[in-house]
């Protein structure tokens, strides 16, 4: 047996139908012994279900952060091979030295496609994580190789060594050729892996080294040949390879003492039709050394039962006692205890999520497009009252209906997390469940508020989604973690704690519920305001800092809110001072954000004092230029939307325009929608997906400014039970 030994068993394209499942007995019960899991395999690379095949998967995996690959990443060759899509003049050795000017390792890989990875990754502000792994164990002493390929009749397919190369895009010991596999024309891809051949060659490579990648081949292969090869046909290979592969990792385990190994069995992406549904899960197995038996988890993704493809670089480096980079996002894996069959937990778990990004959009959608026609009914209501038009019994009748499905719909965020409480496999349940809760709930709220001023139903159902969204992330975070609230088919499994679409909810929440309960006592009594402040920063520190993980984004976001909303709340108002106070409070408080993660926290790359780099300023970079990265993306468009606002805020606040005398008669009201836009607009600069999270804080500020104005309407016009007796309405006042 060989010992202290780290070996990864690529079985690519695969999902956890598949794997553990009847045909793989073997990793069944290797599964059931020690650490099971799904791993997300989200990359840099925009994934829409057929993005093209570059590799990508495979650069992640060795570079510890989310990186992009390349058209010509699957050319990887023993350097005495002759390319044939080089002319096969020259041997890659030969091709090697061309392009890097370095020697290539006689017993070795070169990745001749290496340079192009890089400059796609330097396009990203990546360009230095390719080959991290593979870099860092010769850094470390540690000997790697890689053994397989995933060939096909068509063209190379030769992956696995850009998980192990090093940053020149080399792997000092390997065997990518088709020594390892045998022609079988009747076969989709027209080769089968020789694996005891494969066998063989790992128990050499595990002579001489200590880091070894083996590529089964089949499952990769079969898969990438989906379109060409019918639904039955596909699915038999797929089995028939399955059984092989099951076999081979029952051989190449006996050949471990996993009491000072570790055997790794990943699939690096997921098949093609998982991904066209938006599932980009895949099944991973640890057994050996640091694991036990349970569920699978890490820092980043902080879920039992998931990881990350960049936590696989760290885990790696930690069995063999080496530091990793502060620039790495990924974090160790490591076991949680988890009781019953956990096989069967991942796959209720996989078709949960499956189930959730199915009834998302058309749920999501009928939303929106019902909270666009209230607010758009509420707007046209109260400016033809505002303009002296008489309120006519169908209106005044519209004008409650407004006010009610405004006070409804603002107990859908509510239910879209709710449901998550439950299992479901099709669109019956989400759908009649959300209905029949955002309507109870709203109409609940509106009745049993009916005589409290105070605590309204905007307020109430604020208040009651911010402290279930609270609740919930300081217990595990089970109903963020299958949101129907977002838009992606990842919601809910980022590294950075809650998704943007529900810090946007928190905030939105927030203010308005403590703007509400507050109400004038916040602009008479400097303690009031005080308190509301040190409430919402508590929450952003929720949101920076949470169990689930950090949103760094968020954080300064919501920091960003809180403060506009203190200043506008105050006598003074907005000076040039203070705004530029509001500025230089939200950057401190940024920095605090990062020494604190830093030096505390930790929730992803914040590793300084446990990882040994001995060094803060690199993890200080690598952090601001995640947010300077996600400045740029959105950037122009924040500008003109910014310029935008502030054209309208200036028209607004001409002599005797209607916001101006509602600053002054409604200035808590004001001041809450004010500084919500402001906080929609600095998440559009500081997220990369800062739409989102400004999408949702304009829907839930729409439905109360909606709610708040058809009761104006009402109270102002003396409509009610009286008015509807009336035939002729009175004109707003």
């Amino acid at each position: 047996m060989f010992s202290d030994r780290v070996v990864v068993l690529v079985v690519d394209r695969v999902d956890v139908e598949d794997l553990p499942s009847e045909n793989t007995p073997f990793l069944t019960g290797l599964a059931r012994r020690w650490s099971v899991g799904m791993m997300v395999t989200r990359t840099a690379e925009r994934q829409t279900g057929r993005e093209p095949d570059l590799g990508a998967e495979y650069v992640t995996l060795g570079a510890g952060v989310r990186s992009r690959g390349a058209p010509e990443s699957r050319l990887s060759f023993n350097p005495s091979e002759r390319p044939s899509g080089f002319g096969g003049a020259a041997t890659a050795g030969e091709l090697y030295r061309s392009f890097t000017g370095m020697r290539a390792p006689e017993s070795g890989v070169v990745c001749l496609g290496f340079e192009q990875v890089m400059s796609s990754n330097d396009a990203n502000g990546t360009g230095w994580a390719p080959g991290s792994l593979g870099r860092l164990l010769v850094e470390g002493g540690i000997a790697s190789a890689v053994i397989g390929n995933c060939d096909s009749l068509q063209e190379e397919v030769r992956l696995s060594p850009l998980l192990c190369c090093d940053d020149a895009g080399a792997v000092r010991l390997g065997d990518v050729s088709l020594d390892t596999a045998e022609p079988k024309p009747d076969s989709p891809g027209g080769f089968r892996t020789d694996f005891p051949r494969l066998l063989e060659r790992s128990a050499d490579m595990l002579e001489r080294s200590d880091f070894l990648v083996v590529d089964t081949g089949e499952t990769g292969r079969i898969d990438r040949e989906s379109d060409s090869t019918g639904a039955g046909v596909l699915e038999a290979e797929r089995d028939e390879a399955l059984e092989e592969v099951d076999r081979f990792a029952r051989d190449l385990s006996r050949m471990l003492d996993l009491d000072t190994s570790l055997l790794m069995v990943v699939s690096p992406g997921a098949p093609a039709a998982s991904r066209e549904e938006g599932d980009y899960l895949t099944p991973f197995i640890a057994a050996g050394r640091g694991f036990e038996r349970g569920l699978l988890t890490s820092g980043s993704a902080r879920r039992p039962g998931l990881v990350n493809n960049v936590d696989l670089l760290p885990t790696v480096l930690a069995h063999f006692d080496l530091a990793v980079e502060s620039r790495v996002v990924g974090s160790v894996m490591r076991t949680v205890e988890a009781d019953g069959d956990r096989t069967e937990y991942l796959k209720e778990l996989n078709a949960q999520l499956t189930a959730t990004r199915k009834a998302r959009w058309p749920i999501v959608i009928t939303c929106a497009a019902l909270v666009l026609l209230t607010v758009c009914l509420a707007l046209l209501l109260f400016f033809q009252a505002h303009k002296g038009r008489e309120l006519t019994v169908g209106r005044a009748r519209a004008a409650r209906l407004a006010g009610a499905a405004a006070v409804v719909l603002l107990a859908a965020p509510l239910s879209l997390l709710a449901v998550s409480a439950f299992r479901y496999d099709g669109y019956a349940f989400p759908v009649l469940f959300c209905a029949g809760f955002t309507v109870v709930v709203g109409l609940g709220a509106r009745a049993l508020t009916r005589r409290r001023p105070r605590m309204d139903p905007v307020v109430s159902l604020c208040l009651l989604t911010a402290a279930v969204m609270v609740v919930d992330v300081a217990f595990g975070g089970r109903l963020v973690m299958l949101p129907l609230l977002g838009g992606s088919a990842l919601e809910g499994m980022r590294i950075y704690g809650l998704t943007n679409a529900l810090v946007g909810l928190l905030i939105a929440t927030s203010v308005w519920g403590v703007s509400g309960l507050l109400g004038n006592s916040l602009l008479e009594r400097p303690a009031a305001r005080r308190g509301a402040l040190a409430l919402l920063l508590v929450l952003s520190f929720v949101i920076g800092f949470g169990t689930l993980g950090a949103n760094a984004g968020g954080f300064i976001t919501a920091v960003a809110t809180s403060l506009t909303f203190y200043v506008a709340t105050s006598r003074k108002g907005f000076t040039v001072a203070r705004v530029g106070a509001v500025a230089g409070a939200v950057a401190g408080a940024t920095a605090a954000l990062i020494l604190v993660d830093s030096l505390f926290v930790r929730t992803h790359a914040g590793k300084v004092v446990t990882s040994g780099t001995g060094s803060f300023l690199p993890l200080v970079e690598r952090k601001l230029a995640i947010q300077l990265g996600d400045i740029s993306v959105f950037l122009v468009p924040a500008l003109v939307l910014i310029a935008a606002v502030v054209a309208m805020a200036l028209w607004l606040r001409r002599p005797g325009s209607f916001w101006t005398v509602r600053w002054k008669d409604e200035k808590v009201q004001t001041a809450t929608l004010f500084s919500l836009v402001v906080g929609g607009l600095v998440a559009l600069v500081f997220n990369d997906t800062g739409a989102a999270m400004l999408g949702v804080m304009a829907g839930i500020t729409a439905l109360a400014m909606s709610y708040y104005l058809m009761r104006e309407l009402e109270l102002k016009s003396g409509s009610g039970p009286d008015l509807t007796r009336d035939p002729r309405a009175q004109p707003l006042a």
